[in-house]
């Protein structure tokens, strides 16, 4: 039995059957354990309260194949998350100003403040699960299991590649996700082959604050203005008292 499956049976919660997700290259472990059918809200929510004695942190999956490549990954621990961003919106500001960047333009500014609390973040990860269960009744949603220690780094443990077409390693993103969870109270929910969705217990609060994350979210996944919004002017006030927020890479 691998060490994934005996985390599996050991939990505190009783679990619907389920197998292990094998990896792309065949090499590395399973990191990633998937429910064959459908789980519920309260469920989930069960499982996420058992993280701290389980090691296993609960994700929402659609039935997408995941192509998971562990062993590509580096640590989040060799990353500090504003580094990463500042690195990301170099990236995307090397060959001059452009109107997407309005009102920071080429200029990296400082990260968002903290937050103020407004919930218990595990209240508002099972918020978000059951919103995204009852407004999606017919995708077919699995529950995922990874044996880590937050959920910023499952992403990085289970070898989750979905924004490979921008950078092929998922812990950087991780890294940045750990100060989200700090300064934020995000949680990571759900996942698809390009997608993320992470619950949020500390938005910000005012336009100026959400500006300089609204930042954050260009380095972090430019295409949610590439995409959307034109601006991040536009898209800051999207941030002010949002209780979700979802990235998707093309």
């Amino acid at each position: 039995m691998t060490a994934l499956l005996k985390a599996v049976a050991a939990s505190p919660v009783p679990l619907p059957p389920g197998r292990e997700v094998p990896v792309a290259d065949g090499v590395h472990a399973t990191m990633l354990w998937c429910s064959d059918g459908p789980p519920t809200a309260d469920l989930i929510r069960q499982l996420r309260a058992a993280h701290s004695v389980s090691g296993l942190w609960p994700l929402l999956l659609d039935d997408d194949p995941l192509d998971l490549f562990p062993g590509r990954m580096s640590t989040p621990d060799a990353h500090d998350g504003a580094l990463v961003l500042a690195g990301f919106w170099y990236r995307s500001t090397r060959n001059g100003p452009d109107c997407t960047t309005s009102p920071w333009d080429q200029r990296w500014p400082r990260t968002a403040p903290a937050g103020e609390p407004r919930e218990d973040p595990h209240d508002c990860a099972d918020a978000l699960t059951r919103e995204l269960l009852h407004d999606s009744p017919r995708t077919p949603w699995r529950l995922g299991l990874v044996p880590a220690a937050r959920g910023a780094d499952a992403l990085t443990v289970m070898g989750w590649a979905g924004p490979v077409n921008y950078d092929n390693d998922t812990a950087k993103f991780s890294a940045v996700l750990r100060s989200w969870e700090d300064r934020f109270g995000i949680s990571v929910v759900e996942i698809d082959s390009s997608t993320l969705t992470v619950s949020v217990a500390s938005p910000p609060a005012d336009l100026d604050a959400a500006l300089h994350l609204a930042a954050e979210h260009f380095a972090f996944c430019p295409d949610n203005l590439w995409q959307g919004p034109d601006t991040i002017g536009e898209y800051a006030p999207l941030l002010v008292d949002a209780r979700s927020w979802s990235f998707w890479w093309d």
